[in-house]
């Protein structure tokens, strides 16, 4: 047959009230399409253990689960489009095993993200989600995700759930600016609450291009004319939109000035494997440490474990001091400023621990990578290769009983 419709009876209680009008798409590529994409197949073996826990986490997010063959997916979704009748599809997972050749790949994912720019493309992959520029390279070719971890689509099922709800969970109070509805500056989708839009943007359009000239639609509805300035669109919406602009989660725009700017850069190292750990930039910028800003009353070594949290999913236990930079500058107005930044050595917590696959806010995830192959990775700067390469020779590391602070009881 060239495809099916999956529905676990076991998750048929824990349906939501969009399940009649939305499905997914779990798109299996098994093997190489031969004679073109969209030549139909003609036999569908049995789902396997992980496309059976993808189908049950669909349907426990309240989604229906249409199966094809990778050969059916484009004519498959185009029915769904042309077809009012049938259950419009906004969720499509690319079930890709370690035979399929890459670029069979990412042209099944440009011509899929050709066709609606509004769909969520999950590649579901362990031999890409661990491979730094497989992973980056379906990114640039369309994708919204790269994972091999069910718990990672379930979360975003969750988000999924409540951009279709226009509804969030986070806050039991309302407001009447939270219940109007807006569209997507980015592919249009309308129908969207504030915190729905909030939700939307990082999770499905992380690797746009940061851009200053788009419309802000709340603040075209609540002032009239929508924000002016240099501060890209993804970076106001979160701090002047949802929970941060209502004072329920920091906004970096509530930052005091400040002549002192501290950074916490964070160099981890598997102690098994020997890989380091990468973040995969926003805006598809590339690769590079994590790490970032030290919040007002933080120590260095407290915003180091917390930002490699937020960027790469992983917690880690600071080993060492690699350096620290103190860099007066100026800006382009002519301010004075000085940049300092602390660079730690670290390895995770739990060695088994997989890095950040879900794309929000702060990454669109993360991954492991050798010493030997930093440098063909596109980097968002040099740093990474400099320290990789540091610590793997065995560079001097500073024991962190160095760095004194005020208070500190060690």
């Amino acid at each position: 047959m060239n495809n099916s419709s999956v529905n676990h009876d076991d998750s048929n209680n824990l349906m939501s009230n969009h399940a009649a009008t939305h499905s997914s798409l779990l798109v299996r590529c098994l093997t190489a399409p031969t004679g073109g994409y969209f030549q139909p197949s003609r036999e569908l073996p049995p789902l396997d253990m992980i496309e059976e826990s993808c189908v049950s986490a669909c349907n426990r997010g309240g989604l229906r689960v249409q199966v094809c063959l990778a050969a059916d997916a484009a004519a498959q979704l185009l029915q769904t489009i042309t077809q009012p009748t049938l259950h419009k599809v906004h969720l499509v997972i690319l079930r890709v095993v370690a035979t399929f050749p890459m670029d069979a790949l990412l042209k099944l994912l440009r011509a899929l993200r050709q066709m609606s720019r509004q769909l969520f493309l999950c590649v579901f992959s362990p031999h890409i989600t661990d491979h730094p520029m497989r992973r980056y390279r379906c990114f640039t070719d369309g994708a919204s995700m790269v994972t091999n971890s069910v718990d990672a689509l379930t979360s975003v099922l969750l988000k999924l759930s409540a951009e279709e709800d226009a509804e969030l969970a986070m806050s039991s109070s309302s407001t009447t600016r939270r219940h109007q509805h807006y569209a997507c500056p980015f592919c249009g989708k309308s129908g969207l609450t504030e915190d729905a839009l909030w939700i939307h943007c990082p999770l499905h359009h992380i690797n746009e291009k940061n851009r200053t000239d788009l419309p802000c639609p709340i603040c075209l509805d609540k002032q009239g004319k929508s924000y002016r300035g240099s501060t890209p669109f993804q970076v106001h919406l979160h701090n002047a939109h949802g929970p941060p602009g209502r004072g329920d989660l920091p906004s970096e725009f509530r930052n005091p000035e400040s002549t002192l700017y501290c950074f916490a850069l964070v160099v981890c190292r598997h102690p098994v494997t020997k890989h380091f750990l990468l973040v995969q930039e926003f805006a598809c910028s590339g690769y590079w440490l994590p790490g970032g800003r030290v919040d007002a009353g933080e120590t260095p070594e407290a915003a180091a474990i917390r930002e490699t949290k937020e960027e790469a999913g992983m917690d880690v236990r600071l080993t060492g001091l690699l350096k620290l930079e103190y860099h007066p500058k100026t800006d382009s107005s002519g301010r004075e400023y000085v940049r300092m930044r602390f660079v730690f050595l670290a390895e995770p917590v739990d060695h088994a621990q997989k890095p950040k696959s879900v794309p929000d806010y702060e990454s669109a995830g993360a991954s492991w990578c050798h010493v030997d192959d930093v440098k063909q990775l596109p980097l968002r700067g040099p740093e990474p290769v400099e320290y990789f390469e540091f610590v793997a020779t065995g560079g001097a590391v500073v024991p962190l009983t160095s760095i004194v602070m005020k208070n500190d009881r060690r």
